[in-house]
């Protein structure tokens, strides 16, 4: 089972290019962030949710406290929704940066979401309460009134959920242990059982695994042959892996504690471009 927990950096001091270095480290070490990126990624894409009801969800200003430790991510969130000169943007204050964007979300919020990827998303912050928005209202409402996204996003699952190795073959063959014989055609079992035999007859001690059945009843083969609602188990099965049966994670803040909002090192004073005057008639 994978307890996630926000990266949060042993020493501030380190340069922007240190910093991202780790990031690169602990996002690879994790299926977990790689698989909540995906899903992230996924449900952006398909409009699952507006980008104002992620906000609502997951607020700028906690946003930004998942990057206290990150001023060069900071910086360019400022620059990039506001136009302010890079330097200037690096150099103002976490209240005032926060200030600015939260004014640039309530203009374009789409704008605005672009620059908190699915990768830095995961890596710093707590998606659990996405995941929550998914499962608890907008998987019900869709299965009403667009089964064609829920298919889609079961699909991903499917995929990123092996892929990313957040789910094993044999974790997804149990979670689909009943819809299994319920709805795969005969033909298709009959198949695995032909295999698996011959499997036995010519390597008596390697065992038939979970990753050889579905490679032959594919991904793709499941999908079409089980009704969405026995995907359930699946989505089950993630959560468990995610650890999200628990109760929602505390306010950002309180997993932060009293650390400490990094800022860049004290630089010369920045001078705003000149902007010369009319010529006098």
């Amino acid at each position: 089972m994978a307890t996630i927990k926000p990266l949060v950096h042993n020493e501030s001091s380190k340069t922007a290019e240190e910093l991202a270095g780790e990031a690169e480290d602990y996002f690879a070490r994790h299926p977990a962030l790689q698989f909540l990126a995906a899903f992230l990624e996924h449900a952006r894409q398909q409009k699952i949710w507006s980008a104002q009801e992620e906000f609502n969800v997951i607020t700028v200003n906690e946003r930004m406290l998942c990057l206290a430790q990150r001023p060069d991510l900071r910086g360019n969130i400022t620059h990039h929704s506001t136009g302010l000169f890079l330097p200037i943007a690096q150099a103002m204050k976490f209240e005032d940066q926060v200030m600015l964007i939260n004014a640039a979300a309530a203009i374009e919020p789409e704008r605005l979401l672009e620059l908190f990827t699915p990768k830095i998303s995961a890596t710093y912050c707590d998606l659990h309460p996405l995941w929550s928005l998914f499962k608890d209202q907008k998987m019900e409402l869709l299965l009403k009134t667009d089964l064609d996204a829920v298919k889609k996003i079961f699909a991903m699952f499917l995929e990123q959920s092996m892929a990313k190795n957040l789910l094993s073959h044999w974790d997804m063959r149990m979670a689909l242990r009943h819809a299994w014989h319920l709805y795969i055609p005969i033909e298709m079992r009959e198949k695995v059982d032909l295999l698996r035999l011959m499997h036995e007859h010519k390597n008596p001690r390697l065992p038939f695994t979970a990753k050889m059945e579905m490679e032959i009843i594919t991904p793709d083969i499941i999908l079409s042959e089980l009704p969405l609602t026995e995907f359930f188990p699946v989505i089950e099965a993630i959560e468990s892996a995610l650890d999200y049966k628990k109760e929602i994670a505390p306010p950002i803040e309180e997993i932060l504690g009293d650390l400490e909002i990094a800022s860049f090192p004290p630089q010369a004073p920045i001078k705003e471009p000149s902007v010369p005057k009319n010529p006098k008639a």
